[in-house]
């Protein structure tokens, strides 16, 4: 179970602060979502899929959707971040992203451990993420930290076409 993976915070792994840099976190969540649904759907606008994280992680920053953003920083700026979700004795972990550059440094792990430090200490029962089962980097960050896979769920896009 991977509350179990959560014995200890991680000093590097800070929560969110108006003092670092919004533009990070912009890029960060566009990074988040390259092997999202939305970034691989053709008939998505590159531009649309990159104000669709840009707002989404906005959101997460000023606690609209989401309960904290954690992030590890290099000089400042953050170079690796993950948002949480708390509702009842749930957790929900939404974007996670490592900047390029930064990988392959253990980042990822480090944040999710410390989402799990953080769902711990607020006594959830259970933690969940979402992810594409073509992103085969995020699945293999979240078995190494405890996850299993609870359901498969498809998606689909429907365009009409316009009528004559």
């Amino acid at each position: 179970h991977p509350m179990e993976r959560a014995p200890h915070p991680d000093p590097e792994v800070i929560p969110y602060h108006s003092s670092m840099p919004s533009a990070d976190f912009d890029a960060l969540a566009i990074q988040s979502g390259e092997q999202s649904r939305f970034a691989v759907d053709p008939k998505i606008p590159r531009a649309k899929f990159e104000e669709l994280y840009t707002t989404w992680i906005k959101k997460s920053l000023n606690n609209t959707i989401a309960s904290e953003t954690l992030a590890i920083c290099d000089n400042l700026h953050p170079v690796g971040m993950i948002t949480l979700s708390l509702k009842d004795n749930s957790g929900e972990i939404g974007l996670v992203a490592v900047k390029d550059g930064y990988r392959g440094r253990h980042y990822g792990t480090r944040l999710v451990s410390s989402a799990l430090f953080w769902f711990k200490e607020r006594n959830c029962s259970t933690v969940r993420v979402v992810t594409q089962k073509h992103n085969l980097a995020a699945c293999q960050l979240y078995s190494r930290c405890g996850f299993t896979i609870e359901s498969v769920d498809y998606y689909y896009h429907f365009w009409p076409q316009p009528t004559a």
